[in-house]
């Protein structure tokens, strides 16, 4: 097998694969044509296809192009919208795009759900804590889900791919969560704690882990310590895992030369002040005058999900910009009404759907779960009277779009919106983000007084199921959301 570089590999794991596209000759690094130099190493999820978009630019994957999965040379078929991937270019193409010169993924966690708690969306496989939120992922391989509840589809026994972040307490943040019907070689990163060289033990997260007849590897000085982050492999005896391979892995930019430039999401692990923190691990210095969008310094706290760009230096990297991931406050399924594009290769535009215009940019997901199964899915392949599940946030008066999702329509046809609640009649109408709502034969939770007596207008969100006829969504069921 082929050597590949230290800083190919990443702490924060993902999939990838291979994508060929046309592109023209190469060039000097750029953004946009401009000649500037393009990202050193760019490390985040994959937002969608052709080739890869992630992190807001479009990085063309061609046959020149190296692909590392799992520590083993790989093909596209395994790529899935969700997973983190770490691509380093050099290089672009006539049209401005980075040309990847590599492609590197590895699996955070490979085993059987043994538990689940589905208040906090939360499971447990492996001894290792899964964190799900609203954007991630989830395998369309696994049970079919009712509107919303994609973590439904999760049970016990189930064997997962999980890909993500690695938060500060060890809880894995899943930005995908993979079906896998072979778990009998689990896998799992994260960092040595509690080593104890005599019995040839340590464990990651309460996670056991017997090295007596493992190969060790790529390990700093040659040795296992505490705080190293190690890739294991093996068997489970009981709740130990018996390790086949430890291998010790980089942040995945250690080597970048100084200058280089380094984008990066993920989320704080640490904050040492408010110019100083680490994301996934990496550290991060923010220069003074940065651009902040989002959120400001204030708000940069353990745990926060932000994507920085900027220049290695002596370490870590140099920001000067630091952009926060928003909280999806908004979600419609329903057929789309109209499509506006302004950049079909980046999937820049618009897609209405139940009255409402949503605004789409190089960060927008992009899924295909309907039967058409379109691998490259885009803003171009979506189509007036598709069904789609659509989130996103408010940004002033627009609705910033976070991911698409195409679904096969079931008849009777259900729609869903979720949102601010703008005004109410009480007891028999409300408007979500101006939408008229008839809820006057809708079930609540508790009756229609305290329902509407719980809203806040302008503040309170509230998500109703029901039909719609053009321009008034009649609401079986309405619900006040409390916390999203």
């Amino acid at each position: 097998m082929k050597t590949f570089p230290r800083w190919m590999q990443c702490l924060t794991a993902a999939s990838v694969m291979t994508l060929t596209a046309c592109g023209g000759g190469s060039q000097t690094a750029g953004i946009d044509g401009s000649g500037a130099p393009s990202p050193g190493v760019s490390a985040g999820p994959i937002n969608a296809f052709g080739s890869i978009l992630q992190n807001g630019r479009r990085y063309i994957v061609d046959g020149d192009t190296q692909v590392l999965i799992d520590d083993n040379p790989s093909t596209s078929d395994l790529l899935e919208v969700g997973e983190f991937v770490v691509i380093t270019s050099s290089s672009i193409d006539d049209s401005g795009n980075p040309i990847a010169d590599s492609v590197t993924q590895e699996t955070l966690l490979k085993a059987s759900i043994t538990s689940i708690d589905a208040v906090n969306q939360r499971f447990n496989a492996l001894g290792q804590t899964v964190q799900v939120r609203a954007n991630t992922v989830i395998d369309t391989r696994f049970i079919s889900a009712v509107i919303g509840t994609d973590f439904d589809r999760l049970e016990v026994g189930d064997g997962v791919e999980v890909s993500g972040y690695i938060a500060a307490d060890g809880v894995i943040i899943a930005t995908y969560v993979g079906y896998e019907d072979n778990v009998s070689e689990p896998r799992v990163i994260g960092k040595v704690s509690n080593l104890n060289s005599e019995a040839l033990t340590f464990e990651i997260n309460g996670l056991v882990v017997d090295y007596n007849t493992a190969s060790l590897s790529s390990l700093p000085d040659g040795m296992l310590a505490n705080g190293v982050s190690v890739r294991v492999r093996g068997s489970l005896d009981g709740d130990i895992l018996e390790a086949d391979e430890v291998k010790g892995f980089s942040s995945g930019f250690d080597d970048l030369d100084d200058g280089s430039e380094a984008e990066l999401k993920g989320v704080i692990t640490e904050v040492s002040s408010s110019s100083l923190i680490a994301v996934n691990g990496i550290p991060v210095s923010i220069k003074a005058g940065a651009e902040f969008s989002g959120g400001n310094a204030g708000q940069l706290i353990v745990g926060a999900i932000v994507e920085v760009e900027g220049i290695w230096s002596e370490g870590g990297i140099l920001a000067d910009e630091v952009e926060f991931e928003q909280e999806d406050n908004v979600r419609i399924n329903g057929q789309i009404t109209a499509i506006s594009a302004t950049n079909l290769t980046l999937n820049e535009g618009a897609i209405s759907a139940l009255g409402l215009t949503l605004v789409s940019n190089t960060s927008t997901s992009y899924e295909d779960n309907s039967e058409a199964d379109e691998e490259l899915f885009g803003l171009d392949d979506l189509a007036v009277n598709d069904y789609v599940e659509l989130r996103g946030f408010k940004s002033g008066d627009t609705i910033v779009l976070t991911e698409v999702v195409r679904e096969d329509i079931d008849l009777p046809l259900v729609v869903a919106l979720r949102g601010t609640v703008t005004s109410t009649t009480p007891n028999t109408s409300l408007t979500i983000l101006g939408v008229p709502v008839d809820v006057s034969s809708s079930d609540f939770e508790d009756d229609a007084s305290a329902f509407f007596s719980a809203i806040t207008i302008d503040s309170s969100i509230v998500e109703v199921t029901g039909s719609y006829n053009g321009s008034l969504i009649t609401a079986e069921e309405a619900e006040l959301v409390l916390e999203d």
